[in-house]
């Protein structure tokens, strides 16, 4: 199909395959902008008239987070739709690579159940919602495909399919409203622990029997879950969809705690999922860095209103101004200022122009003439440091990586597997790893990062190549690792020998 024509539509390249149409990159004329053109396999006249019919339904809705139907039509004895082309991916791909604050994971979540409610009360359920459903423009905005579409072709059911769909697989809309309700739970579950909920069976007895069990506890599979999150999967994954959230907005708005309580979503060990999502205690050390700065600078006022207040020896007259004299003050007073501005220095604190001022200018405190003469304070009493954001200052040692067989490899994408150690062992999150390659650095479309913290973990890294771009199939034997602390520094470099052929 690659350089032909359907219409106005200009195939250029293959997205994917699916168990009922192949997904196509195509050229729009003469507008020159690239979109994704479903081509559906070839049906009976009852299957064409329905998917004929949702096409139709599926072009009146417009919602944000409805992944756009721009038109619909034929191509010989296929029917085929034009949707809005996304390069950013799926939840599918990102729910292996990802971390996911509770932020994010509930704003996904609430986006993908507006679109799930929008298109109810239209009159159409998805009733095969997977993570493959689910993709992503680059400002991360979650966009729900195939309403309808998959249920009407009889499409295979998923891991994440309700158990009413194995019993009874043509229900009415309300009804797999609550089927899209568990799809979205067992999503959220995945997306909490990096494991599906239920893993499928390999014979389709066991799969039946083990879809009317009792799913496990996300805390089960990472422990780090809090048990509200629990109760929130559990109740949307019940086998009787009348003990579910009614919708998928109700499950939603269950994931909305008060802002106070809205912290990181931890992430599950090594084991649970060969992925270590990363979380950090980052709203608790926050404030560190401006608590200290300000414990220094009242630490500082305090030794110098202690040493203004020690006696003088009496004097007949008064000093005159010009005449220099050696000051009472002991020398390790300039030292003892200098240790408390110090750590305030240390976390990248500007200086105060009165402070540099008098660094460049002063001469040693043993030979300066009296301060008094000219009623100018010290220094570090002249203003309040500014307030500051810590940053770590405990020493980081990263182990070597160590390539794991664990990986995944395509024309257009790579993603391979690490093991390291980090130290200090409860240091909390370090940085990201990137991985990348010289040959195919100006071809990436979408680097696939991995959190990196502390202790021993287990990391995922990848990139996308965007092979439109490509002339000729390119050719690596290296991948370089870069591990880069939040403020961008590079705390590691490491190349591993890897040979790949990309967009051949």
């Amino acid at each position: 199909m690659i350089k032909q024509q359907i219409d106005i539509y200009e195939i250029t390249q293959t997205a994917g395959r699916g168990s009922a149409a192949t997904v196509y990159i195509a050229r729009q004329q003469p507008v020159e902008r690239y979109v994704a053109l479903k081509l559906f396999d070839r049906l009976d006249a009852p299957h064409t008239d329905r998917l004929r019919q949702i096409l139709a339904q599926l072009l009146e809705l417009d919602h944000t987070n409805l992944l756009p139907v721009y038109a619909t039509g034929q191509h010989g004895d296929q029917l085929y739709a034009v949707l809005r082309y996304m390069p950013a991916g799926t939840l599918q791909t990102k729910l292996r690579a990802s971390r996911w604050r509770l932020d994010d994971l509930a704003r996904v979540i609430e986006q993908v159940a507006a679109a799930l409610d929008y298109a109810q009360q239209h009159g159409l359920a998805h009733g095969r919602l997977t993570p493959a459903n689910i993709f992503f423009d680059h400002a991360g905005n979650a966009f729900v495909a195939d309403l309808g579409l998959t249920a009407a072709l009889d499409v295979p059911l998923s891991d994440y399919a309700a158990p009413e769909l194995r019993r009874t697989p043509t229900l009415n809309v309300a009804d797999l409203a609550r089927a899209d309700t568990y799809s979205l739970g067992a999503i959220l579950g995945e997306m909490l622990t990096g494991q599906k909920p239920i893993e499928a069976a390999g014979r389709d007895e066991e799969r039946i029997n083990r879809r009317v069990a009792v799913p496990p506890r996300p805390s089960s599979l990472n422990p780090k879950v809090p048990p509200a999150l629990d109760a929130i999967v559990l109740q949307a994954l019940a086998i009787d969809p009348d003990q579910r959230y009614a919708t998928p907005l109700d499950l939603a708005a269950a994931l909305k705690p008060p802002p106070a309580d809205r912290s990181a979503v931890p992430a599950p060990e090594a084991g649970a999922s060969g992925v270590r999502r990363v979380t950090a205690r980052r709203a608790a050390r926050q404030w560190r860095g401006p608590v200290l700065g300000l414990i220094g600078v009242l630490s500082a006022i305090g030794i110098v209103v202690a040493l203004a207040s020690q006696p003088t020896p009496a004097t007949p007259a008064p000093i005159e101004p010009a005449t220099p004299v050696v000051t009472n003050v002991p020398t390790r007073v300039s030292t003892a200022t200098a240790t408390v501005v110090l750590p305030t220095a240390s976390v990248n604190a500007p200086v105060p122009a009165t402070a540099t001022a008098s660094a460049t200018s002063t001469p040693p405190p043993s030979l300066t003439p009296t301060a008094t003469a000219t009623n100018t304070p010290p220094p570090t009493a002249t203003r309040t440091p500014r307030r500051v954001t810590a940053t770590p200052t405990n020493a980081v040692s990263v182990e070597p990586l160590t390539l794991m067989t664990s990986r995944q490899s395509d024309r257009a994408t790579l993603i391979l597997t690490f093991r390291t150690f980090v130290r200090p062992a409860e240091g909390g999150p370090i940085g990201s790893l990137g991985l990348t390659a010289p040959e195919i650095e100006p071809n990436l479309t979408e680097p696939i990062l991995a959190q990196v913290g502390s202790g021993e973990q287990v990391l995922r890294a990848g990139v996308i190549v965007d092979c439109r771009r490509v002339v000729e199939p390119l050719l690596t034997r290296e991948v370089i690792l870069t591990l880069r602390d939040e403020a961008g520094r590079v705390l590691l470099t490491q190349t591993f020998e890897y040979i790949k052929r990309w967009c051949n």
